[in-house]
Order: structure tokens, then sequence, then C-alpha cells
């Protein structure tokens, strides 16, 4: 057990981290270490993708291959949203209990359920591909785009259902290798493939189906084999299998609609970009999203395994370690996130200009985004928490609020602004959803906020990313500079930390994990923690 002094007068843990929350903490930072290392590797490579295609289609051919992926993402997730989470929840049941029939029964179901939803969205968009390529976005070369996207739809859905099952039965890696890495490790040949032959942007869109559907018979294989026969099973006896549509939608359906109203306001943007402006506008705006949101990397990672550890908490009502994991976690979220958000803000048009030239009129955007992607990270997994809690009915109606105010403020923001209207529009909504969850959070449970320590994290992340930019200022730009100001501008960071004592007891935990993925990358003699904890 690790010591970090005595409670005080008010009950507060200042000083002895339980077992209990030890626990909790080893496995969050664990988890979210395996989580981390495959989102680093999967999103790195799904940028090079993208950057790829940006650097030799440009913003046109980017912003049009955009404007169908939006489509992709809207119908796959109206079709798996709600199922993915039914099969994480009622295999496990079903496995508990032993009973193979419905275990198989719940497989059959939601693939069927959800296969007939996406194969219908598909042959909607197939039919209507050039009426909305035309007649909403005034784009002839969208429509061979959204025919092919039309076909990936049931594909991509088949993949993530599939990959949703390997986390069912607790086989984490798969999921990890097949969806996280896998999908990005095959396009990244292919589109340097298309690039090197001077094919088109709807060669790059063919890429997508011609991956999906490899990663689709690979993890059938691996699942089959290595998880759960469920194709064997069927061969030898009928009777495991039972259609029980019923119980799959009365928890599905409400997830999905929620999930719906997330959808629409993470693609109003790209949506009404399309129609106000041009397609050249919406490829600049789809290469600076990503780069804004790497700031929820770190979120994103710990979340997967925050959301299991503080529902044991809550289910055994240990509400002062449910508090403190909190209070560290999003301590943590802050920590990782914010140095990296001053540099995307003080160097976005230096980063744009060394490396997408065409790109640079979206430095403005960038930052604005950066601003809302902030708050996202920095206020922690919020909604998980209340999730956790219960609160489903009023994550939903703040989310019905958002979603109007995001869609209102993209209508009579991007006519004037264009893309920076866009940027906030997002922002704004994804800042107010953080912000008012906090507040429903606080009146939950109390937690601690040691604003001392935040301040230390301000001042070590604003000194050294000034004189960053000044040193940029005063000599030429180029990408090794870049690079290098940037790494110096982390270490700088991280030492005066060292220096201020800005980490607490708990960090170790965080640092061991850290070890961990230098040590994946053959960087393993760097041991952080053991410096680190020579300040505590």
């Amino acid at each position: 057990m690790i010591k970090i002094g005595k409670k005080n007068s008010n009950g507060k843990n200042n000083g002895v981290i339980s077992k209990r929350m030890e626990e909790s903490l080893s496995t969050i930072s664990k988890g979210g270490a395996i989580a981390l290392i495959g989102a680093m590797i999967g999103r790195g490579l799904g940028f090079i993708n993208r950057a790829l295609i940006a650097k030799f289609f440009g913003p046109a051919g980017l912003g049009v291959l955009a404007l169908g992926l939006m489509w992709l993402t809207v119908f796959s997730r109206l079709s798996s949203g709600g199922f993915r989470s039914a099969l994480k929840k009622f295999i496990p049941l079903h496995l508990n209990d032993n009973d193979e029939k419905m275990v198989n029964s719940t497989i059959f179901t939601i693939f069927s359920i959800s296969l007939t939803i996406s194969i219908s969205g598909g042959a909607f968009l197939f039919l209507f591909s050039e009426f909305i390529a035309i007649n909403i976005f005034d784009s002839e070369p969208l429509v061979p785009i959204l025919k092919t996207i039309a076909i990936l739809i049931p594909v991509q859905v088949l993949l993530k259902l599939i990959t949703e099952s390997f986390l069912a039965f607790k086989n984490t890696r798969y999921k990890v290798i097949f969806r996280d890495i896998g999908m990005q490790v095959l396009r990244l040949p292919m589109i340097i493939g298309i690039v090197l032959i001077g094919g088109t942007i709807l060669n790059v869109a063919m890429v997508y189906v011609v991956s999906t559907i490899l990663l689709i018979i690979a993890s059938l294989i691996v699942f089959e084999k290595k998880v759960y026969p469920f194709l064997k099973k069927q061969k030898n006896s009928i009777d495991n299998l039972e259609f029980t549509p019923k119980r799959i939608l009365n928890y599905s359906l409400p997830l999905l609609f929620s999930a719906s109203l997330m959808i629409i306001m993470g693609k109003a943007d790209t949506f009404m970009l399309g129609y106000f402006t041009t397609k050249e506008w919406v490829g600049i705006y789809n290469l600076i999203l990503p780069i804004a949101a790497i700031l929820t990397l770190f979120l994103i990672s710990i979340n997967q395994i925050f959301f299991p550890v503080i529902s044991h908490l809550h289910a055994e009502n240990n509400i002062e370690d449910l508090s403190e994991t909190f209070s560290t976690v999003l301590r943590w979220d802050f920590m990782l996130t914010f140095p990296f958000f001053v540099f995307v803000v003080f160097f976005s048009k230096p980063l744009l200009s060394v490396f997408f030239e065409d790109y640079v009129a979206g430095w403005r955007a960038l930052i604005i985004l950066s601003i809302g992607m902030m708050f996202r990270s920095g206020l922690g997994p919020v909604g998980h928490t209340l999730e956790t809690f219960g609160k489903t009915n009023f994550i939903f109606k703040i989310n019905s609020i958002l979603v109007l105010i995001n869609i209102a403020l993209n209508f009579f923001l991007i006519p004037i602004y264009g893309i920076e209207g866009a940027a906030t529009a997002t922002a704004v909504a994804y800042s107010l959803n953080n912000i008012i969850q906090m507040a429903k959070v606080r009146t939950l449970f109390d937690f601690e906020v040691n604003w001392n320590i935040y301040g230390k994290y301000l001042i070590s992340s604003l000194i050294p990313v000034f004189i960053a930019y000044l040193i940029l200022k005063y000599t030429f730009t180029n990408w090794w500079i870049l690079i290098i100001i940037g790494i110096g501008f982390l270490i700088s960071n991280f030492v005066l930390l060292l220096v201020n004592r800005g980490f607490k007891n708990e960090d170790r935990y965080l640092f061991k994990t850290i070890d961990i993925i230098l040590e994946k990358f053959g960087l393993g003699k760097i041991k952080i923690e053991k410096i680190v904890e020579k300040r505590l």
C-alpha cells in the first residue's frame, strides 16, 4: 500500500491510498496502457493515411472523400451503436450462467437485426447517391464515392460486430489487432500503391471496402478458431439458435436513439460546410479535425478501463474510493493533455505550413477546435461517471439540447465565418457538454480539486512553450526544427514539474504505465517512475 499521509479533519483522504483504490488505479493505468498503445499505433497510422490522401489528392479530393465517409459514420453507427453494447452486456451474462443456447441466440439476433438495418441504409444511399451529391452538395464527383460507401456500410458494420464480440468474450487484444491497428496497417500500403500509380480518390474509397472485407475474413476465422466456434455449433445443432429480438431491442433502442443525437452533433459541421461552402473547405476541416482530436487520446484510452472500475466501486457503495479515483483520473487527463494543447495552440500555423501547406488556411479553426477538445479531455471522464450513477436520462436531455444548439450555431456561423464558424459550433458544443456534466457530477459526490497542483501544470507548460515560440519566431522553420522544438518543449515541461514537485504519490501508477509503453517501443532503459519517485 502506498502511503501519502493521513486523513484531514474533513475526512478527505490526503494521506493513505486504500487497498481498493490502489487496485483501481493499478487496473486503470495498466488497462489504459494497452488501450493507449493500440490507440497510438492505430491513430498514428490512420493519420498517416489521411495525410497521404491530403497531400496527394489535395483539399478537394479529401473533401469529397470526407463527405462520403460522413454518410458511412451515420449509417454504420445507427446500424450498430446500441447493438454493440448489447453484445457486451448479454454475452458475459449468459456465459456466467453457462447458457450456451442464449449466447448463440444473442449473437444470431444482434447480427441479424444490425445487418438488416445496415443493408437497408446502404441500399438507400446507393439509390439516392446522385440526388444527395448533386442537389445537396453540388458535387458530381461525389456520386461514385457515395455508391462505393453504400457498399461499405454493411461490411463496416459486420466488422464492428465481430470485433465487439471479441470484447464480449474478454479478448481485447483481438479487437485492437483487427480494428484499431489492422485496418490502418492494411490501408497504408494500398493507399501508397494508388498514389504511386496515379490513381483517383475513388480508388482510395475502394481501398476502404477491400481492406474491411479482408479483415472480416481474418477476424471471423480467429473468432471461430480461437474464441467461440459459433458456426460449428450451429452446424451441429440447430436447437442452439433462437431469434430473440424483444429483449435486445428493449435494451438497444434507447442507446441507439441517444447515440443518433451525438452522430448529428458530430457530423453537422461537415454536412453544413459541404452545403454552404466548397469541398476544398470540407477537406481542410477534415484534416485539422483529427489533429485536434489527438488531444482526446489519453481520455479515450483511460476511459475504456475507468468505466468498469468505477462501476465496481459504485456497486460496492464505496463512494470514498470512487471519489478519489475520479479525482486522480481527472488530474491525469489534464496533466497529460494540457502540454499538447498549448503546443498546438502556439504552433498551429507552423504545424500546418510545414507539413500541409495547402491547409494553412485552417490554422485558426485548429486553435478553436483544440479549445473544445481540451474541455472534453481536461474535465475528465464525466460521461461514464454519470452513466455509473444511472443518470442516462440527464445525459439524453443534455445531448438533445446541445444538438439543437450545435445545429443552430453551424447554420448561423458557417455562412459568415466559414470553417472558423464550424469549428466554433463544435467547440462550444463539446465545452458546454462537459461543463454541464461536470456540474452534475458535483451534485452526486464530493471530490477534491487541488488548484495548487493544477497551477503547477499551467506554469510548467506555458513557460517552455512561450520560450519555444520566441525561438521559432526568430529562426527559420522547417519540419526537423519543429520536431526538435516539440521534443525540447515536452522534456522542459516534465523537468519543470519535477522541480516544482508537481507529482503526487499515486502518479507512480501512471508512470509505471508510461514505462511499459516505452519498453514496448524499445526504450526500456528509461525508468520515469524512478525519476519521479525521487521528487515525491
